[in-house]
């Protein structure tokens, strides 16, 4: 349980919801979501990775400086284990 904006959030399975049970969102992350399109969806793991990240970033409109490893984007990375889950992560290069 933790609070956010005032209001008590409880995880329930997969899924968030508040104290009456109402649906509060999901409690899924990127590596899971990334892992499950590869294993389940048969998502080629590049094209999963560009779901995760260009995607967003393009959809926020932020793809001028996010989404990419290129010179001048913001040093965001994360390191993945075989299996897809987070070993280490990087924000803004440290």
């Amino acid at each position: 349980m933790f609070h956010l904006q005032g209001r008590e959030i409880r995880r329930v399975g997969g899924k968030l919801t508040l104290a009456d049970g109402t649906l509060a969102g999901s409690n899924l992350t990127m590596d899971a979501a990334v892992r499950y399109c590869v294993t389940k969806l048969r998502i080629d793991v590049a094209r999963a990775l560009r779901m995760a990240s260009l995607a967003p970033a393009m959809f926020l409109k932020l793809d001028g400086e996010l989404g990419r490893i290129a010179p001048g984007f913001r040093a965001n990375l994360v390191h993945l284990d075989d299996n897809l889950a987070v070993k280490q992560s990087w924000i803004e290069g440290t």
